[in-house]
């Protein structure tokens, strides 16, 4: 999934609808073990009214970013 970038942001994927308005729980740096592309930007919340958590992983390179859908996935390890 190809997230927005300034200049074209109808020619992409969004984010997860539930992370708007979700609790942050931690943010980071992906583990180096993860071999993720330009590093890796891990967020990892809890959707508002939810008690589950929640994780997207976001790769980038000088052509954009884009979300890690393999890695991205509920019930994040605590």
């Amino acid at each position: 999934m190809r997230l927005p970038d300034i200049y074209h942001p109808e020619k992409a994927d969004h984010l997860p609808r539930d992370l708007i308005g979700a609790t942050i729980l931690r943010i980071g740096a992906a583990p180096r073990e993860w071999d993720i592309e330009g590093g890796g930007l891990v967020i990892e919340y809890r959707p508002h009214g939810r008690s589950e958590a929640h994780m997207v992983v976001m790769c980038s390179t000088e052509l954009g970013m884009w979300i890690d859908a393999a890695r991205s996935h509920s019930e994040a390890s605590a």
